[in-house]
């Protein structure tokens, strides 16, 4: 069986994109079961699929409240959450803080220093 690239799999569709759905149709494509897929899946990247896309959704939303005036709702949406709440715990599990929060810091930061 040929070795997947999940690097390359997981980027070439937007993180919207991905569903259940496409999970079982790529296991289709290597002519493999979800389970095993899930298995070849951790013991390629050690981490699981769930938690590899969540990872790329996550980078996307800080690109996001960096560059756009986008609200919190409307960034989990694009990104491919379905729930606002799920998304800003996901989101304060791997940055350490909410969304909301980390708009205020960017803020501070790329705020220009007073004048002298």
């Amino acid at each position: 069986m040929q070795k997947p690239n999940w690097h390359k799999i997981a980027h070439r569709r937007p993180c919207t994109k991905w569903s259940l759905e496409n999970w079982s149709r790529l296991s289709n494509t290597f002519n493999v079961s979800t389970a095993y897929l899930g298995q070849l899946f951790k013991k390629t990247t050690g981490d699981m699929f769930s938690n590899y896309l969540n990872r790329i959704r996550i980078e996307k939303s800080k690109e996001l409240l960096a560059q756009t005036t986008l609200k919190s709702n409307q960034i989990s949406t694009m990104i491919g959450f379905t729930n606002v709440t799920y998304f800003s715990n996901i989101f304060k599990k791997f940055v350490g803080v909410y969304p909301i929060e980390y708009r205020k810091a960017l803020a501070k930061v790329t705020k220009p220093a007073p004048a002298d």
